[in-house]
């Protein structure tokens, strides 16, 4: 075996490694984040309901409410503009989205559905 075949190899074997790790992380937040609003989910909504069926006129404003302090204030005015943004990421060949998209996608679709709100597919 020559050593450019070697160099490729390795960098190969790297390159599995590091897939591997972040497909697992991917799955790990995906996962985290539907066990997370199911169960803050049911909570929130099992409350209402047999408690005060008032807060369902509410909830949504709450939730609205939420987020807007989140960007605001956590995330600097920084918008997200969802699916688009990648398009025009791979479009304008950037090597790749800002970090705050995560936690930010994370949180606010974490939000939007616990107070019952409909978000992207891209966020689920």
């Amino acid at each position: 075996m020559n050593k450019t075949a070697l160099v490729h190899r390795k960098y190969y074997f790297r390159l599995s490694i590091a897939a591997a790790l972040i497909s697992l992380l991917a799955v790990l937040l995906a996962f985290s984040l539907k066990w997370i609003t199911e169960y803050f989910e049911e909570k929130i909504f099992h409350a209402a309901a047999h408690k005060a069926t008032w807060l369902f006129i509410f909830l949504p404003t709450i939730g609205i409410t939420a987020i807007y302090f989140l960007r605001k204030y956590a995330f600097q005015k920084r918008k997200n503009k969802g699916i688009t943004e990648i398009y025009k990421t791979l479009e304008q060949r950037k090597d790749h989205l800002p970090l705050f998209k995560i936690p930010s996608h994370y949180f606010n679709g974490f939000l939007t559905f616990i107070f019952g709100g409909s978000t992207g597919i891209e966020v689920v």
